[in-house]
C-alpha cells in the first residue's frame, strides 16, 4: 500500500484536501501511517506540496496521530495550513514539531495556526519550525 502511494498509482487517496483528512480520520489506515511515516509524508509533499487541514471533515484524534506520523516526511511542503486543527495538547504539539523538525522541512513559507486553540507553551515550542 505504502509503496503504491510512493509511485503515485493511488493518487486519490490524497487528491485533495478533504479526502487526506478523511483518510486520516479513518482506523483502517492507523497502521498505514504508522508504517509509512517518512515515506508517505514525503510522497504527498512531492505530489501536493500545498496542504490544508481547515476543511472538513476536521481531524479526529486518529487523524491527528495519522498526520504527525504523515507529516515526519515532508521535506518537500511549502505551506501547511492547520487552521481549526485541535492543538490544545501540549504532547501532541510537541510530537508534532518533532514530526516536523526531523523532516527538516526546508521549503516551508506558509504556516497557518489560526484557531487551533493554542496555549503559550505550545506557541513557543512551534518557533522551532519557522
Amino acid at each position: 500500500f505504502v509503496r503504491a502511494l510512493k509511485s503515485g498509482l493511488r493518487n486519490s487517496f490524497w487528491s485533495r484536501d478533504s479526502v487526506v483528512s478523511c483518510n486520516l480520520n479513518d482506523p483502517f489506515y492507523r497502521n498505514a501511517f504508522a508504517i509509512g511515516r517518512n515515506h508517505l509524508g514525503e510522497a504527498l509533499a512531492v505530489s501536493r506540496p500545498c496542504l490544508n487541514f481547515d476543511c472538513h471533515p476536521r481531524l479526529t484524534d486518529v487523524g491527528r496521530t495519522g498526520l504527525r506520523n504523515l507529516l515526519a516526511g515532508v521535506r518537500a511542503i511549502t505551506e501547511l495550513d492547520l487552521a481549526n486543527v485541535n492543538l490544545q495538547n501540549d504532547q501532541e504539539v510537541d510530537e508534532l514539531i518533532s514530526a516536523m523538525t526531523s523532516a527538516k522541512a526546508p521549503n516551508l513559507q506558509v504556516l497557518g495556526l489560526s484557531r487551533c486553540h493554542l496555549n503559550q507553551k505550545s506557541t513557543r515550542a512551534i518557533g522551532a519550525l519557522l
